[in-house]
């Protein structure tokens, strides 16, 4: 092993000596324990060699395309003096860089690339960016507790409302489980009793008015949103099961949704009323694209806050969510006296207990019948019926 004075023209001539398995080193005759090493493959880094609790440590300080040699030695000199006090850099080294992949940021990231297909994995992760990491994303997982959750909690619940404070608990409350499973040395803080809300405060419970209805459906809106909070209102559809619905997805009168993108994870049919068939009929189709609600003909509409805005300022209606238009439309359902059963099998539910295992029927044309009620019922809402 080579002794040199290190400069930079010293750097730039430096070779690998040929061994196919080893680095070579050039050991600077300025500064002891510190070397360039030469990689096999030509790549340079700067080293310091030094002994700490009678264990000989080799650690790297430096690449030499990023490092010039004199603060690379500048650096090294700093180093070995943390050596000459009793401390190991190098194992300091390595328990910063494992507390940084175990702050709760990281393992939220590592959560959120885990569960990348989930349908409300968007959600959580704004909430995690504007709610939690500010306040708890720097603290090491181990090290949150549940007086700091609780913390984080009031404050949410001060500036953005219980509800968002419940919905920031219960993704924390999802992640330090995942990590749980996957690491069986860490406790998860308990969150017994830590809800800002009541059972039933969290329970929405909001159903459009007749005049709501009526000025909506009446509004001039913007397409494609105009037709499409139609649309769920005809079909009793969960938001996006209605935004990412395809031409092709419909069969013989009815929207067919696939497993793959179904909440109960099954093949569901839909059957469309005629008023539905008619609103679908009369929406551009932009060609080569299978969206049946798209603003550009390359993706579903996904800009949803932007399109309530838009309806809300067309038809004077506020104070109201996508998801109400279903709880709207099984209210009407009942009101128009349609069979509770049937209602419930429109809006895709199951109907539990021991009907479950012995009736089989597929209730498809009391489904329809209770959607053509449905449209009847909506059409004398807004004619003022």
């Amino acid at each position: 092993m080579p002794r040199i004075k290190l400069t930079q023209s010293a750097v730039a001539r430096a070779e690998h000596d040929g061994n196919d398995r080893n680095n070579s080193f050039y050991w600077d005759t300025a500064l002891g324990n510190f070397a360039l090493a030469v990689s096999p493959s030509g790549r340079k880094t700067y080293v310091i060699q030094y002994r700490s609790h009678r264990v000989s440590r080799r650690m790297t300080v430096g690449r030499a395309d990023h490092l010039n040699v004199d603060e690379a030695r500048k650096l090294a000199r700093k180093l070995l003096s943390q050596v000459d006090q009793g401390t190991d850099p190098l194992l300091e080294k390595r328990r910063v860089e494992g507390a940084s992949r175990s702050t709760l940021r990281a393992v939220g990231e590592e959560y959120i690339a885990a569960n990348s297909k989930m349908r409300s994995i968007g959600l959580r992760r704004s909430v995690l960016d504007r709610l939690i990491y500010p306040e708890l994303g720097a603290y090491q997982i181990e090290e949150v507790r549940r007086v700091d959750i609780a913390r984080v909690l009031r404050k949410i619940g001060a500036e953005n409302g219980l509800a968002a404070a419940d919905q920031a608990l219960a993704i924390l409350r999802a992640i330090v489980n995942w990590h749980a499973l996957n690491d069986e040395d860490y406790r998860p803080p308990s969150f017994r009793k830590m809800t800002q809300t009541a059972d039933e405060d969290r329970m929405r419970s909001r159903v459009l008015t007749d005049d709501e209805i009526r000025a909506i459906w009446t509004a001039d809106i913007a397409q494609p949103w105009g037709a499409f909070v139609r649309f769920l209102l005809l079909t009793a559809l969960r938001r996006n099961e209605a935004a990412r619905a395809r031409w092709g997805e419909i069969h013989n009168g009815a929207l067919v949704i696939p497993a793959a993108r179904y909440k109960t994870k099954a093949e569901t049919r839909f059957p469309l009323s005629r008023a539905a068939t008619a609103l679908l009929d009369g929406l551009p189709r932009v060609h080569g694209s299978d969206w049946i609600f798209t603003t550009d003909g390359k993706r579903p509409i996904s800009s949803f806050t932007g399109g309530k805005e838009i309806i809300d300022r067309a038809s004077g209606t506020r104070g109201w969510t996508f998801h109400d238009c279903r709880r709207t439309a099984r209210t009407l359902l009942s009101r128009a006296k349609v069979d509770p059963d049937v209602a419930e099998r429109a809006l895709g539910h199951k109907i539990r207990g021991i009907r479950k295992t012995y009736d089989w029927h597929d209730y498809a044309s009391e489904m329809l019948q209770a959607f053509e009620t449905l449209a009847a019922l909506i059409e004398r809402i807004v004619k003022g019926g």
